[in-house]
């Protein structure tokens, strides 16, 4: 049981570094596993206003100094509740996009987006009382497009963009 435990935090530890530090390989990997569901609605330049269908969610909330910190650990817990730490023992895929929200100066929610195919009965509970599913309601997000990994440098340069496009709408 020992060895089994050790080889998911290797995995884990594995996983979260390729995700967060290749730029390329997420791409790869992005492409080919499961989004949530969304109409465009309105297209201008990189900009879209996106209607998503309901989606279920597993979020950990995580109080660290830095964004890049917080993802981190966020990432390892949520990866540890998809990889079977969970009340069935069962393996989850993987899903895109990684969210996370600021909740205050050092709170932050890291969220996976569950496959489609799971209700709220369906997915396994997690083992791990900080990891918390929800279902999302239909919502309406407006995003910017854009390449590369999520650093803060690149996010930084595509927010005001984006924001600007939100006063002036």
């Amino acid at each position: 049981m020992k060895k089994q435990a050790k080889q998911r935090v290797v995995i884990i530890l594995v996983i979260a570094g390729i995700v967060l530090t290749s730029g390329l390989l997420i791409g790869s990997l992005m492409s080919i596993v499961e989004k949530p569901s969304y109409e465009v609605l309105t297209t201008e330049g990189k900009v879209e206003i996106r209607n998503y269908q309901p989606m279920l969610v597993a979020s950990v909330e995580v109080e660290e100094k830095s964004r890049e910190e917080s993802i981190r650990l966020g990432f390892k817990l949520l990866a540890d509740y998809i990889f079977g730490n969970n009340s069935e023992q069962q393996k989850i895929s993987m899903t895109a996009p990684v969210k996370q929200k600021q909740i205050n100066q050092s709170l932050w929610k890291v969220s996976f987006v569950m496959p489609s195919k799971y209700t709220l009965k369906s997915l396994p509970l997690p083992k791990n009382q900080q990891v918390q599913l929800q279902r999302v309601e239909t919502k309406k997000f407006i995003v910017i497009r854009f390449s590369g990994v999520s650093s803060n440098k690149n996010l930084s340069k595509h927010e005001q963009p984006l924001l600007d496009y939100v006063a002036a709408k």
